[in-house]
C-alpha cells in the first residue's frame, strides 16, 4: 500500500474597530527637580485627538499532502497561501494653549492664545505570501534521517495614504478657546472665545500634503538535513546532528512625495496662504471633530 494523505485549509476573516483616543502634554518649567505645584499661574497644554477606524481582511489556504512510499519513507509537500488587506483612516485635532489661563485643572483648560491644527491620513497595507516546503523523512530502526527544502515569497504594499489621497495637515494660529471633559472617557466639549472662526476654511493656512508609497519583496530559500541516532540503553541516549542553509534577497521601494501650498506670490507662511476655501472635500464636508473643516 501507498497511502496518500491531503489536508485542505481555508480561512477568511473581515475585523473593523473605531477607537477614540486623546493624549494630552503638559510643559512644565525647570524648578530645579522639585514637583511642581498644582497651582502653578501657567503652562503651555497640548490636547490631541485622535479618532482611529480600522479595517482589516485576511484570507487563506493550506494543502498538505504526505505520500507513503514504504514503510520507511514518506515524502511530503506542503504549501501556504496568504492575503492581507488593511486600511487604517485617522483623523487628529491638536489645541495648543501657548497661552493658558491662570490655574490649572486636569479636567478643563482654557487657552487665552492658542492654536488649532487638524490633519487626516488614509493608509492601506496589502500584500501576499506563498509558502512551499517539500520534504522526506526516514525511519530505518533507531535511524532517523529527514531532509527537506523551502522556498517562500512575498509582496508587501504600504501605501500611506492609500491611492487617490494624501495625508493632510493645516493649521489656525491666534485663537482662544475652552476645552471641557478632558483627561476622561466622556466626549471633549469645544467653546471657541476668539479669533477667526475655526469652522470657516479659509482662516487657516500652512496646509500641506504628503504621500509615502512604499513597496517591498521578500524571498527565501533553504534547505536542511537532520541524522538522529537512538540508542537502547539503560540511560535513554540520542545523538543527532544536521546542517542548514537559508537566503533571503529583500528589495525596498520608497516613492515620497511632499506639498506645501504657499498661495499665490510663491511664499509661505503670509495671509496670503489663507485661501483653503478652495480645496475643501465635497465629498467628506465636516467630517471631523467638532465640525472641523476637511481640506
Amino acid at each position: 500500500e501507498h497511502p496518500i494523505g491531503v489536508a485542505l485549509t481555508l480561512r477568511h476573516s473581515v475585523a473593523q474597530k473605531w477607537i477614540p483616543r486623546q493624549n494630552q502634554t503638559y510643559l512644565y518649567p525647570n524648578s530645579g527637580g522639585v514637583a511642581p505645584a498644582r497651582d502653578l499661574p501657567t503652562y503651555p497644554r497640548v490636547l490631541q485627538l485622535f479618532e482611529f477606524q480600522q479595517a482589516q481582511e485576511r484570507s487563506g489556504a493550506t494543502i498538505n499532502l504526505d505520500y507513503k512510499l514504504s514503510n520507511q519513507t514518506t515524502v511530503y509537500l506542503y504549501n501556504q497561501y496568504t492575503y492581507f488587506d488593511g486600511h487604517d483612516f485617522i483623523r487628529d485635532v491638536s489645541f495648543t494653549a501657548t497661552t493658558p489661563a491662570a490655574g490649572f485643572n486636569p479636567g478643563a483648560v482654557t487657552a487665552n492664545v492658542g492654536a488649532i491644527s487638524v490633519g487626516s491620513d488614509n493608509t492601506r497595507k496589502f500584500g501576499d505570501t506563498y509558502n512551499f516546503n517539500p520534504g522526506v523523512k526516514h525511519r530505518f530502526g533507531p535511524w532517523r534521517i529527514d531532509y527537506d527544502g523551502y522556498y517562500s515569497f512575498s509582496v508587501n504594499h504600504y501605501d500611506d495614504p492609500a491611492p487617490h489621497w494624501r495625508s493632510t495637515s493645516y493649521a489656525l494660529t491666534g485663537v482662544s478657546y475652552r476645552l471641557e471633559n478632558t483627561g476622561g472617557t466622556q466626549p471633549v466639549k469645544l467653546t471657541q472665545l476668539g479669533g477667526a472662526n475655526y469652522l470657516d476654511l479659509n482662516n487657516y493656512s500652512a496646509l500641506t500634503q504628503g504621500t509615502d508609497r512604499r513597496y517591498g519583496t521578500d524571498e527565501f530559500h533553504g534547505f536542511k538535513a537532520n541524522v538522529r541516532r537512538d540508542f537502547a540503553t539503560r540511560w535513554p541516549l540520542t545523538l543527532q546532528g544536521g546542517a542548514r542553509y537559508r537566503r533571503q534577497e529583500r528589495t525596498t521601494r520608497n516613492r515620497a512625495q511632499s506639498f506645501t501650498f504657499v498661495g499665490r506670490d510663491g511664499i509661505a507662511g503670509n495671509a496670503d496662504d489663507r485661501t483653503l476655501g478652495q480645496f475643501a472635500d465635497t465629498n467628506f464636508g465636516s467630517y471631523q471633530a467638532f465640525g472641523f473643516p476637511v481640506a
